[in-house]
């Protein structure tokens, strides 16, 4: 008799509000890209946040343009321990990662927003063409500059919630290094095990545990932290496998006869 298992689980989605636009034409209002109420309290925690401001006194229309993502209350955004400001693929984000500090809060303190776009945009007069400007070179602060050359980004965060800390990343990306070309949101996922870290664009790891009892069953079981995530399991992998509910799961372990062949397991989020 011939069991292997294979314990897998399909990535969790964050669920935001979010709302369509190209940034490529000028930007004449600012506008939210993308909000998230982590814990359903029904304040944002993180706003993804489309910023136009005027440049200077002038006759004609002269814009600053600024999308950031702004944090409140217990979300924070965070960086690798080496000091670089985004992820890299597979790089854990965890309770070892730092808060991100862009050092431009008034009076000379810290703000935990990150900015991921940022130039100028003027008409001389109604009518006329707009010209835009790429202002990152007048910006001294790297952490406002790192990431003018990318075309994507992986952006490490955690939050609180009631079951505790938990970690997380954004995957951003455009299509060109152009420095009006904006940022968006190609995915992103979370650990929904408090204190556990993910790794930076992969979905979170969930244990689970095989064994065999003394009466010779399989005995399988995961952190009640994902207790309402469907257990399936299939005779194959790959492209043609059909993967099937195992039944009577009711809370985060099963009791199951040995399989006579070759059986693979998953955990899918509902």
């Amino acid at each position: 008799m011939k069991t292997s298992f294979l314990i897998s689980f399909l990535a969790s989605a964050l669920v935001l509000r979010l709302s369509a636009g190209s940034l490529d034409a000028p930007l004449l209002e600012s506008q939210t890209v993308f909000t998230w109420d982590s814990n359903a309290d029904g304040s944002d925690e993180i706003v993804y946040l489309a910023a136009v401001a005027p440049a200077i006194s002038t006759a004609s229309t002269y814009n600053r343009i600024e999308l950031s993502l702004q944090t409140f209350g217990g979300f924070r955004l965070l960086q690798p321990v080496n000091g670089r400001f985004d992820f890299q693929a597979d790089e854990l984000v965890g309770g070892n990662s730092p808060e991100f500090n862009n050092n431009t809060g008034a009076g000379g303190g810290s703000e935990n927003w990150m900015s991921l776009l940022s130039y100028d945009e003027r008409q001389e007069f109604p009518g006329a063409f707009w010209k835009f400007f790429d202002t990152t070179g007048r910006l001294e602060n790297p952490a406002l500059t790192f990431y003018t050359n990318k075309t994507e980004l992986l952006i490490g965060f955690r939050f609180l919630a009631d079951t505790g800390t938990h970690y997380g990343w954004f995957h951003f990306t455009r299509p060109a290094a152009r420095f009006t070309n904006a940022f968006t949101l190609a995915g992103s996922d979370w650990n929904p095990i408090p204190g556990e870290p993910i790794g930076a664009g992969e979905p979170p790891v969930i244990p689970v545990v095989p064994a065999v009892t003394p009466e010779g069953q399989l005995r399988l079981a995961w952190p009640a932290a994902v207790a309402g995530w469907v257990l399936e399991s299939s005779e194959t992998l790959g492209p043609d496998a059909v993967w099937q509910p195992v039944p009577d799961v009711f809370t985060n372990e099963v009791l199951l006869a040995l399989p006579e062949t070759s059986r693979f397991y998953r955990l899918r989020q509902p």
